[in-house]
């Protein structure tokens, strides 16, 4: 499977939110997607879920331009927003019930509820927290079976339980193929189970790298001998004698000094 982007561009009354955005992604990655307030990271979510359509450039799964034929993508695509879309009136389980149907769900739905931690079905969704409100989102979301899962801070807010039990399912779907992209602001957490890291930076995609590689380049300030000094992380394999004061976070430390190639 393969997820591509070329001179995707997203432009809203005069003015451009994203442009010039090129990318490929295979099966059972795992895409961390970073970036400030306002540079465009739910807008490219919801441009690969087809929420929106592009003004200019393609995206394309498995060859097929999904702009043209967007119910391809909406098959086999589940985006996972923020706020969780529930039917508030509703009780955990009829929530369970009515997406069952929504998604023509033929697995065990007692299973399910087991596995998301939801067999309190009585309790009313106004009545939730935050976290039991986003596993029931969530586990409506994967009835769907998709193949590209789509998450909008997926972990915002939530209790370490609830984070953690995200951050296993992330895993489990990259083991079985998916492909996996999560905007988020918690990269220490997300950075865990992702593969690769996207920067986007006034509308451009600053930076495309493997998760492995950006740890290695992440800066730390040392104490070295009573001086400060930035180094990179796989520096410190050669020194001695020094104390780290912090690591820099992995977007403030891609965009202040990691090569670009």
């Amino acid at each position: 499977m393969e997820l591509k982007a070329e001179g995707l561009g997203k432009k809203f009354q005069n003015k451009w939110v994203l442009r010039d955005i090129d990318f490929k992604i295979e099966s059972g990655e795992v895409v961390m997607l970073l970036g400030a307030n306002a540079t465009g990271k739910s807008t490219l979510l919801k441009l690969i879920a087809t929420i929106y359509k592009p003004t200019s450039g393609r995206i394309f799964l498995d060859g097929v331009d999904i702009s043209k034929s967007p119910k391809y993508m909406r098959e086999r695509v589940s985006y996972i927003p923020e706020i969780p879309i529930l039917v508030s009136e509703l009780s955990m389980d009829e929530n369970i019930k009515f997406f069952a149907h929504l998604y023509s769900f033929k697995g065990d739905l007692e299973r399910l509820k087991k596995e998301f931690g939801l067999e309190n079905g009585k309790k009313s969704v106004l009545k939730l927290s935050k976290g039991m409100r986003q596993r029931l989102s969530i586990a409506a979301a994967m009835m769907r079976d998709p193949d590209v899962v789509v998450m909008d801070e997926p972990t915002s807010g939530l209790d370490r339980e609830t984070v953690s039990f995200i951050l296993e399912l992330i895993k489990k779907l990259s083991k079985q193929g998916k492909i996996v992209i999560v905007s988020s602001h918690d990269e220490e957490d997300i950075s865990k189970v992702a593969t690769r890291v996207f920067v986007l930076g006034e509308g451009k995609l600053l930076c495309d790298r493997p998760m492995e590689e950006v740890q290695r380049y992440r800066i730390a300030e040392v104490d070295v001998d009573g001086k400060v000094k930035q180094v990179r992380l796989y520096e410190l394999e050669n020194m001695r004698n020094y104390k780290i004061l912090r690591v820099l976070g992995i977007r403030e430390s891609i965009v202040k000094d990691l090569p670009q190639r």
